[in-house]
C-alpha cells in the first residue's frame, strides 16, 4: 500500500531537482510542521538520496538528536553505520516504491530494550518516480510484551490437555481380541 496522496499535497518540504543540478525545496504549505509535531508519533521524510529532509519533534525526542544534526544528513550517519545494515533492505524497497515495514527490538544505550514498529511509505511525484519516503516509528513494547506473554500462556495451556490424555501403548504385550 502506498500513500493515497503524494506528499506535496500534505505540504512536506520535499526536494525537487532542477536541470542544472541545484536542489530547490518545493513550496509546500498545506500541512505545517506544527501540525506534524502535534501527531506525537516520530515521523521523518527521507529523499531518494537517503537524506533526512523533514523530522518532527517526536522524532527528535525519540532519537535524542537536534534538528541541525539530522536535516540534510544521510540515514546511516544519523542512525549509526553499524545499525543501518539491519534495515537497509527496507529502505531500498521503499525507494523502489514498495510500502514496507518491520518490528524489532531496539536496544538503547543506558536504557532497557524496547520493541518498535517502523513503516515506510513511498512518495511518488506526478511523473510516478519515487522521490523519497515517509517513515513512521511506533513504540509497541507494551503490546509486544503482552503478545509474547499470551503466546507463552497458550503454549502452557496446550501442554495441560496433552498430559491428561490416556496414552495408547503399542507393543507385543497387547492382547489381540481375535486370537
Amino acid at each position: 500500500m502506498a500513500l493515497t496522496q503524494s506528499l506535496p499535497m500534505f505540504g512536506l518540504g520535499t526536494i525537487e531537482r532542477k536541470a542544472v543540478g541545484r536542489i530547490v525545496p518545493s513550496n509546500l504549505t498545506s500541512l505545517s510542521p506544527r501540525k506534524l509535531n502535534a501527531i506525537g508519533l516520530p515521523l521523518a521524510y527521507v529523499d531518494c538520496d537517503r537524506r533526512y529532509r523533514f523530522v518532527n519533534k517526536a522524532f527528535l525526542e525519540w532519537t535524542g538528536k537536534v534538528f541541525i544534526d539530522v536535516i540534510g544528513q544521510e540515514i546511516q550517519d544519523v542512525d549509526g553505520r553499524e545499525a543501518f545494515p539491519l534495515y537497509e533492505a527496507y529502505v531500498d524497497a521503499a525507494l523502489v516504491g514498495e510500502r514496507t515495514g518491520f518490528e524489532r527490538q531496539l536496544t538503547v544505550p543506558g536504557g532497557p530494550s524496547i520493541w518498535i514498529h517502523v513503516d515506510y511509505y513511498p512518495d511518488r511525484g506526478t511523473d510516478g518516480e519515487v522521490r523519497g519516503f515517509l517513515v513512521c516509528y511506533a513504540n509497541v513494547d507494551q503490546l509486544k510484551r503482552l503478545e509474547l506473554e499470551a503466546g507463552g500462556r497458550e503454549h502452557r495451556l496446550r501442554l495441560v490437555p496433552d498430559s491428561r490424555r490416556p496414552r495408547r501403548v503399542a507393543g507385543p504385550f497387547l492382547s489381540d481380541s481375535s486370537a
